[in-house]
């Protein structure tokens, strides 16, 4: 995925947490963090991002906020059936 972000020369990639689905990312998204790219196209030398650099970016938002996403959508989906709950 990285590399096809910086081929395309994008400024811009994510950590996407899904709910399960058929295949890989297909699932609705619970959460999404959004992960600034530094393409070579825009900048030069070390400052310009490879592969390896940016997966272990979003490798380092993903580990900081996924159980943080996971929470907050149980809990979320929790309020949404004792709502409904009340509604009956």
């Amino acid at each position: 995925i990285q590399e096809r972000v910086l081929k395309l020369g994008l400024t811009e990639s994510a950590h996407t947490v899904h709910m399960v689905g058929v295949g890989i990312d297909e699932g609705p998204v619970i959460a999404e963090h959004r992960i600034r790219v530094f393409p070579a196209s825009r900048y030069k030398g070390a400052d310009a991002d490879t592969p390896e650099k940016l997966f272990a970016r979003v490798r380092q938002v993903e580990q900081a906020n996924i159980a943080f996403d996971i929470d907050a959508f149980l809990k979320d989906q929790a309020l949404f059936l004792q709502t409904q709950k009340t509604k009956q």
